[in-house]
Order: C-alpha cells, then structure tokens, then sequence
C-alpha cells in the first residue's frame, strides 16, 4: 500500500541472517485474533491428512510431515508470518505511539495506532494462547522515574495484581511445553528502596518470572544519567541467573551499548533503526575496533584542517539548501497552500482533510531533506549530494540494499515517496544493528581469559563512546503519511 509504514517481507528477512527475533504489540494482535485461530485450525485439518497421499484429488490439502505438524500446533502465527526459526515476544506497548495509559485495577489499556482497548488480564492470556509467542512480557504500568512514593506504591500493586493472574493462568492452562518465556517488569521510579520490594515480591510467587524488565523510562521524563545510575541500580538486585532487559527511549547506539555495558541481556522496545529508515538516514557508525580507531585518526584529522576549508564547507552546504527544489520558505509554503486550495475548491470535508494532511506531509518531508548528516551515526540520503552518487548506502556493507542498489536511487525513491526507499533503509539499517550486537557478542563471549575480555571491552567501549555521538529521533506521525499518500 502507497505511503504505508515500511515492513518487512519474509524474503526480506531472510537476507538479514543476524535478525532472530521480533517484538509484537497485543495491541496490533487483537484484531488478528479470529483469522490466527482459523488458520491454526485449517493448518491442523492439513496435518490429519498426512495418511491419505494417494487421493487424486487436487483440491486435498497438503500433507504436512510430522515435524511441520508439531510446529504448527506449537506456533500457529510463527506458521503464518513464515518466521518459524525466529522468537517472537509479546509486549503490551507499542514502541511507536507515543501514549500513557489510563489504566484500571481490573483492565489494561492496549494501545496502537487505531486506538485504545480495554482489556482484562485473562484476555492477554489469551492473546498469549492463541499467537505461542516464544517471550512473554507481563504488562506494566509505568511510574514517572520521578513520582511520588504514593504513585509508585500504586504502580507496584497493579502491576503484581496483573503479573500474579497472568502467571498462575500460564502455569495452570498451558503445559510446560507450551509456556513462554516470561519477564516481568520491575519499577520504583528514582527510589532504589522500592525497586527492591518489587523484586522481593516477584520472587515470592509460586511461578517465578524467568527474567524482569528495569522499567520506568518509558515516560522518557528521566535523564541518561539517572537512567544508567537507575539500571545499574537495579540489576545489583536482580537474580544472576535470571534474564535482564530493559525498555529504551529509543535505542540509539549509545544507549545501546551503554545498556549492555552495564549488564543487561535483552533490550526491548529499539525503535532507532525503523525511525531512522523513515526519515531517510542510512547508518554508518563504525563498530569494530579497527573501524573505530580509523573514525578516531579522521576526527584528528578533520580537526585539525583550515578556517579556509571549513568555511568553503559551509558554502557548499548553503549552495545544496539552495538548490533543492521543493524548498520553501513557510510563508511561501503557506501562500501556495492558500493558492491551491483557492484553485481547487475542495467541496466536502474528506477533501480540505486530505489536502491538510497532503500539506503536512510535505512540510515534514522538506525538514527531513534539510537534516544534516550525522558524522559517525548516519548520513540523511534525502539530501541533494546523494542524488547522482553512485555509491551503496555504506561502502563493504554487505546487507542486500548496499549490494544491489545506489545512494542515487535510494534518494530518487525518497523524493518521489516511494515506500521502497523505506524498505531499503530499513534493511540497512537492521543489518547495520545487527552487526553491532553481533561484535558485542563477539567481544564478551570469545575464548579469551576474563581478564583480557574486561580489557577488550573497556577499550572498544571507550573508543564508541568517543566516536559515535547520541542522537535521539522524532517519531513520525504515521496515520498523516497513510492519510496522505494513500489512494491517489
């Protein structure tokens, strides 16, 4: 669909070989509910033939194999979305709307970009059921990190209330075979003291977690300081068997690593890469030790060149704003807006509506191929320079959109709106991520002494930190783009 968010076919996905897991909303899962459990259903009425192979009818379903059989019994909606060999976790947030939810003692607020529904826990758990995801996230209620103990204390009780019935419904309805993965969120905002009751009471429940969500930075009202001083905190608290993870505020490198640097396994909710792929920019941060020390030897480099160089850069880039055709000024923007308008004579409601949007859509689209490159982070393909640049989005990438496509094209694709140019982005940049857990991975479980690993480590995270700058994106207004640019 035109002008529709960017997505990923499982043809695509095969290409990223990193990429193993994925984070759905039950929010954007409640309207599949029926047509998962119809296709579970016909995919087990498939699985019953498997006898009769000498029927010479060629409307007979497809035998499936006793392995194919137990998986789709297992995971009817991995069966569905073709991502058997991938996990799938299910969260109660949508990363991507922004929102706090007005929650209930009895009912979760689910939220997504239609809306918001009011749901009891036994529906997650059903929810749960129906699409066997591989990773369960009990839903929680965030606590502003700078709330009243009052408001924590509150926050803390639901929770557990929520957390308990999910739990005991697993560990009741499903048999071992079939029960997730589970993690629970733990909050107590600024307050160390009630993050320790919170861990306390978890594991005092019958059906302990598996593993515990740090929350309370969802709200994003918390600082980067006191969101580290916050997570180190609370994973002294936390079991070391168990699993760790955390939401982001986003997920941009630097925050990336710096979670992991602290000790945490999972990071839920890393939104970054699809933002940056709708807004143009394609990821080039350096990753390895060798790329980082090249950046560090450039960085001294760049520093140290002339006033005349760098002013005759300033020039260029005034020239490149110049020269962008569809730049206007806001008064210009406004006066052609009128014009049109005038000219066209919208008569009904859903028209002067699509023309708003229309026009919200290219004043957002001419901020985003204003946007300066990002040394060391990403570069912005909407910009003029890339327009006739023959080169991959990163030169030695070998994701499948830097092997088989241009800068040129790509920034071709953004400026004619194209969903591709997305799709192609967003595989980069997947790629791109991937790579970097990938040597993170490398870097803490290779068959080097402890000593030598800590000393590995402190090196290439000191150099990442010095190189890659953090850089937080804005959410993109995805019901204006699907507005207007849907059908023409």
């Amino acid at each position: 669909m035109r002008g529709a968010p960017a997505y990923l076919t499982p043809d695509m996905v095969d290409t990223l070989s990193n990429l193993n897991a994925f984070s759905v909303s039950s929010g954007d899962l409640l309207p599949l509910m029926k047509p998962v459990k119809t296709y579970a259903q016909f995919l087990r009425s498939n699985a019953q033939h498997t006898d009769d192979t000498s029927s010479s009818d060629s409307s007979a379903p497809i035998p499936l194999g006793d392995a194919e059989a137990s998986k789709v019994e297992a995971s009817p909606y991995h069966t569905m979305l073709q991502l058997n060999s991938h996990v799938l976790a299910l969260t109660l947030r949508n990363p991507f709307v922004e929102h706090i939810a007005q929650n209930t003692g009895n009912e979760l607020t689910v939220v997504s970009d239609r809306g918001n529904t009011k749901i009891p826990p036994e529906m997650f758990c059903e929810i749960a059921d129906v699409f066997r995801p591989d990773i369960v996230v009990l839903p929680s209620e965030d606590s502003p990190y700078q709330a009243s103990s009052s408001k924590i204390d509150k926050v803390i009780r639901r929770n557990m209330a929520w957390g308990s019935a999910i739990l005991n419904t697993i560990n009741t309805n499903l048999p071992k075979s079939r029960q997730p993965f589970v993690f629970a969120p733990v909050e107590g905002g600024h307050v160390i003291a009630k993050r320790r009751e919170h861990v306390e009471r978890l594991q005092s429940q019958t059906r302990m977690p598996d593993g515990y969500v740090i929350g309370g930075f969802h709200l994003a009202d918390s600082t980067p300081e006191s969101r580290s001083q916050a997570i180190g905190d609370t994973l002294s608290l936390i079991p070391e068997n168990a699993a760790r993870a955390v939401y982001t505020t986003g997920g941009d490198p630097v925050e990336v690593v710096e979670a992991v640097s602290k000790g945490v396994d999972v990071l839920l909710s890393v939104t970054y890469p699809v933002l940056a792929a709708e807004q143009g920019f394609a990821f080039n941060f350096p990753i390895t030790l060798e790329e980082l020390e090249a950046a560090v030897i450039e960085m001294k480099n760049e520093e140290s060149k002339s006033a005349t160089e760098a002013s005759s850069e300033n020039e260029m880039k005034a020239t490149s704003s110049s020269s962008l055709g569809d730049t206007l000024t806001a008064e210009e923007a406004q006066s052609m807006s009128a014009d049109n308008m005038t000219a066209n004579e919208p008569k009904t409601a859903l028209e002067i509506a699509k023309k708003r949007n229309a026009a919200a859509v290219q004043a957002m689209t001419r901020e985003m191929a204003q946007a300066e490159d990002k040394p060391n982070l990403f570069i912005n393909v909407r910009r003029v320079v890339y327009r006739e640049d023959p080169n991959p989005l990163l030169p030695k990438c070998g994701c499948y959109s830097c092997t088989h496509h241009t800068r040129s094209y790509v920034n071709h694709l953004l400026n004619a709106n194209e969903m591709l140019a997305d799709n192609l982005l967003l595989l980069h940049n997947l790629h791109h991520y991937g790579r970097l857990f990938e040597y993170m991975r490398t870097l803490l479980e290779d068959g080097q002494s402890q000593e030598m690993k800590t000393a590995r480590w402190q090196k290439w995270y000191e150099l990442f930190m010095r190189v890659v700058p953090s850089h937080k994106l804005k959410m993109v207004n995805r019901r204006v783009r699907v507005f207007a640019q849907g059908d023409d």
